[in-house]
């Protein structure tokens, strides 16, 4: 049951880090400019508070040995692939326009 949560949990993490990365590589450009600067401090703020809590959050998740945490974790990503990919064809295919593009 631990490694069903560790999979969930790892899957939403991943997701949120790329749908956020799509989000935001518009308004980190190369030239350097003072909204990216904002645009970072922003994602920071909301990024920090769940850093800080993330060795309390994995907690539970210990005895799972490091090797299925790998599996489990490269697993979740191409899951949180997939759930984007598809997510982004049903938006498509509703509305006729890119959610992530």
């Amino acid at each position: 049951m631990k490694k069903i949560y560790f999979f969930l949990f790892q899957t939403c993490i991943f997701s949120f880090l790329i749908i956020s990365n799509v989000f935001l590589n518009d308004y980190i450009s190369s030239p350097f400019t003072k909204s990216d600067l904002i645009s970072i401090l922003v994602v920071a703020l909301i990024v920090i508070p769940f850093i800080s809590q993330i060795e309390h959050i994995y907690k539970p998740f210990r005895t799972i040995k490091t090797k299925s945490k790998v599996i489990l974790s490269i697993i979740a990503f191409v899951t949180a692939f997939i759930l984007g990919a598809g997510l982004e064809n049903i938006w498509f295919i509703m509305t006729g326009e890119l959610l992530f593009g």
